[in-house]
């Protein structure tokens, strides 16, 4: 075999330096430099992209919080809008069972008046009408002739007993 061969031994030394400088120049000066651009880049675009990704996980936050916020003042407002509701409502009801019981009071005291002003007539006719017939009966049964005056008189004594 050639390469254990001692006489050609140094100069395959020679060549094996040559050849590793060449190769690590070329490599220290056209391929890291390529791999340490890419890797750089690489580092670059992920810490770009870490960056992004915590500027929209703030922005998705301040708009949760301000979702919130807005849905709680929402919360407030339906709640005092309900509230104001249920006064408005509260207090129409109170204002028209005011009204409803003015109006039944008016209603039944126009009904009491009715009633009075129906019995007092009434009764006025019953006594008419009442005297009248005695005075016919009293003229037919005994043939006497009685003063009205005095059996109206009589009818309202007996109506008066009566009453009380």
């Amino acid at each position: 075999m050639p390469q254990l061969d001692y006489g050609t031994f140094i100069p395959q030394l020679v060549w094996l330096f040559l050849t590793f400088v060449a190769l690590y120049l070329i490599m220290s000066r056209v391929i890291l430099p390529k791999i340490a651009d890419v890797l750089e880049q690489r580092q670059d675009r992920i810490a770009s992209d870490l960056e992004e990704a915590e500027k929209l996980r703030n922005q998705a936050q301040e708009v949760l919080e301000t979702y919130e916020r807005e849905i709680e003042k929402a919360h407030i407002s339906a709640n005092q809008i309900i509230e104001e509701g249920k006064n408005k409502i509260s207090s129409d009801i109170k204002s028209l069972n005011s009204e409803f019981e003015l109006m039944l009071e008016k209603l039944t005291k126009e009904a009491e008046s009715s009633i009075h002003d129906i019995k007092t007539k009434t009764n006025l006719e019953i006594k008419e009408i009442t005297s009248e017939l005695v005075h016919k009966l009293t003229k037919t049964i005994l043939n006497k002739d009685f003063d009205q005056k005095n059996i109206k008189i009589k009818i309202d004594e007996q109506l008066g007993k009566q009453a009380s």
